[in-house]
């Protein structure tokens, strides 16, 4: 702008200055002000206004000269190309420029003779008019391309205030990362110095249990020796384990363990054991297995070996803990079990009770022995799957009890029950049968051993004594009523609520008691005794007796019989004097027909006990005829104040025997078994009175 308006000042001073210096002097301006609008502005605008310069300083020059050659018109040509390069798309500059180009247009076509006027179209004041028109759009477009330059600069600056806050952004995000970073880093520097705290405590407390360790491994009763799986070297022993084998630390550590056993193993112990339980070992498993030793000096022992893997770090081989227990005495206490135990069932096998094993829980037989088998009549296949309750009824038993299991309650703290039950055997035929039930030892199960024995015929011999006639009654050994019969209790003054306490001692002397306890003992059956008794009144009385060794409720009794004395005689306690022998054989004879009478007396209760189709009852009247007989020899031998010879007939004694079994098994004590057996031919008894 400055650059156009100093020579037109010139121009409009001087007009008719026609020096050409002074147009060379102000185009000369133009590149200089180009130069520094360059420097100051940019290349776009200073482009323009050099552009601009020249094209007013050529029009000018071809107006106020009317001259214009061939390089000028070229010039001009493309500075009106340029211009409209530079105003391109600028709508509000489109008039201005449209005029600036009109009238260069018409001046050129002026100056070439291409169009011819009466007068120039284009002088001095519309070319003024027209360079203020194109200062004016040189002015706007100025100020437009300042504000396009301002707002660039603004859009520059608000992308640079964009970039700057993303990156104060960025500068933040990175600082909320260094300060995540750094509490990260001293959270972490936490945890590491509570880590080597840690790790200090831990190491102080594996100090600790490597020392705890280190002492109960030395300090160890059991033998412990520390082993290589494939070496089989011995790593350490404790000194137990030194003390056992009879060998030095320091010579121990260089053995292997094939040098602490023997060559060959015994029969009872498996080659492989050791070799099964490395492999059990192996996963870390308890391995336990019996194993025989030899000690430095040759001897063998048998022992307990557990064994057990320990960890190990890295290359170190696989190593394992040996604990060896020497289990001799336990070999010797097993083996004296074994035979205990061998003899126990020995004893069961073969004892004449029928004995049976009872599962109180499950209600079955478990074990039964041969006597068993035989008493029900069953294999004991078949007495093991029996129905309990067909072998033992408790139902027929006299006991309060209903179900084993209460029995096996009441016997928890020992003690034994006694129980009387029926069984019907395949056959019909119902026998009675007492068994003693006690708890058997055994593992979380509740186990009940009953011993049975076949009561029946004492039991109908129990019932005979209660049926006996007469004056009976049964006394313990130590003298002690047990039982009375009416007959007694009158006899005697006695009730029968008052029998608790009541000795046969009242009423007879301990000396003829105990003398005949003695003769009882001496000699087993029935034994006659005179005494004289007092009542509880105080009533003196003559008594002869009969007595003979029974049982009676579980326990050895007497059996007491008692009759009136029709004369006095002596007590068996008093020595009877030999006067001749008429005498002995008065008394002889006396005692031969106490003896008979006791036998008609007790056979004939026999007899009443048997029922019409027994064979035996026969042989029972044969023997009373004969004990008849014998009566009437014994009266009339009594009658007859002389010895005489009689012969007697011939009895048959087997047959007595045996048909008096009843009678003779009151005889044997409750915890002895007897058995007899007879000549098949005996010779004729003769008596000789």
């Amino acid at each position: 702008f400055f650059a156009t308006a100093i020579p037109l000042a010139l121009l409009q001073l001087y007009p008719q200055n026609n020096d050409i210096e002074l147009w060379a002097s102000s185009i000369l301006v133009i590149p200089m002000l180009s130069l520094l609008l360059l420097r100051r502005v940019s290349f776009q605008a200073a482009a323009w206004m050099t552009i601009g310069s020249l094209w007013l300083a050529i029009t000018l020059s071809i107006v106020r000269y009317s001259h214009a050659n061939g390089m000028l018109e070229i010039t001009y040509i493309l500075l009106i190309f340029l211009a409209s390069i530079l105003l391109a798309g600028r709508r509000w500059m489109f008039v201005a420029t449209a005029s600036v180009l009109t009238s260069t247009v018409l001046a050129f076509a002026q100056l070439s003779g291409l169009l011819h006027v009466s007068q120039h179209t284009i002088n001095e004041k519309w070319l003024l008019a027209l360079f203020q028109i194109g200062t004016l759009a040189a002015v706007s477009a100025f100020i437009f391309w300042n504000r396009q330059r301002e707002k660039a600069a603004i859009q520059a600056i608000q992308v640079q205030n964009i970039e700057l806050e993303e990156q104060r952004n960025m500068m933040e995000q990175r600082s909320a990362e260094l300060s995540t970073s750094s509490a990260r880093l001293q959270l972490e520097s936490q945890q590491r110095r509570q880590s080597m705290a840690k790790l200090r405590k831990a190491e102080a407390a594996l100090r600790t249990s490597e020392n705890r360790y280190r002492t109960v491994f030395e300090h160890d009763p059991n033998a412990i020796i520390i082993a290589d799986l494939l070496t089989q070297k011995i790593v350490e022993a404790n000194g137990s384990a030194t003390r056992l084998f009879g060998y030095r630390q320091d010579v121990i550590q260089t053995l292997s363990m094939p040098a602490l056993s023997p060559e060959e193993q015994p029969q009872w112990v498996n080659d492989d054991a050791d070799l099964l339980a490395m492999d059990k070992a192996t996963f870390h498993d308890l391995s336990v297995y019996e194993w025989v030793f030899q000690k430095a000096d040759g001897e063998q022992f048998p022992a307990e070996v557990r064994m057990v893997r320990l960890p190990t770090i890295g290359n170190s081989g696989q190593l394992f803990q040996m604990s060896i227990v020497d289990i001799t005495e336990r070999h010797y206490a097993l083996r004296a079990l074994r035979e205990s135990e061998a003899r126990y069932r020995t004893l069961v096998e073969n004892a004449p009770d029928a004995i049976v094993i009872i599962d109180a829980e499950a209600q079955c037989i478990v074990e039964a022995n041969e006597s068993a088998a035989l008493l029900f009549g069953k294999s004991k296949i078949e007495l093991l799957t029996a129905d309990i309750r067909e072998v033992l009824p408790l139902d027929s038993a006299d006991t309060s009890y209903n179900t084993f299991a209460e029995i096996a309650e009441a016997t928890k703290d020992g003690g034994t029950i006694t129980v009387e039950f029926l069984h019907t055997d395949q056959a019909g035929e119902a026998t009675t049968l007492e068994a003693h039930l006690v708890k058997m030892p055994a593992n979380n199960r509740r186990l009940l051993r009953a011993s049975m024995i076949d009561v029946t015929r004492r039991r109908n011999a129990e019932d005979m004594v209660s049926a006996i006639p007469g004056c009976v009654s049964v006394l313990s050994l130590d003298g002690d009523v047990l039982w009375a019969n009416s007959a007694f209790i009158g006899r005697f003054e006695l009730t029968a609520t008052n029998l608790v306490g009541v000795s046969i001692k009242q009423f007879i002397t301990a000396e003829e008691f105990a003398f005949m306890v003695a003769a009882l003992r001496d000699q087993t059956g029935q034994r006659n005794f005179k005494f004289i008794a007092q009542s509880v009144q105080g009533a003196e009385m003559w008594l002869t007796t009969a007595a003979t060794v029974i049982e009676f409720k579980h326990r050895a009794a007497i059996l007491f019989f008692v009759e009136d004395a029709e004369t006095p005689t002596p007590t068996l306690s008093e020595t009877t004097p030999i006067l001749d022998g008429v005498q002995i054989s008065a008394e002889v004879a006396q005692q031969f027909q106490e003896l008979i009478g006791a036998i008609l007396n007790q056979s004939t209760i026999a007899l009443s006990k048997l029922p019409q189709h027994n064979p035996a009852r026969s042989h029972v009247d044969k023997s009373l005829a004969a004990a008849k007989q014998f009566a009437n020899l014994g009266r009339n031998t009594i009658g007859e104040p002389k010895a005489a010879k009689i012969s007697v007939t011939n009895i048959a004694v087997n047959t007595l025997l045996t048909d008096n079994d009843g009678l003779f098994a009151l005889t044997i004590p409750p915890h002895l078994s007897i058995e007899y057996a007879l000549e098949p031919a005996l010779p004729e008894i003769h008596a000789d009175l």
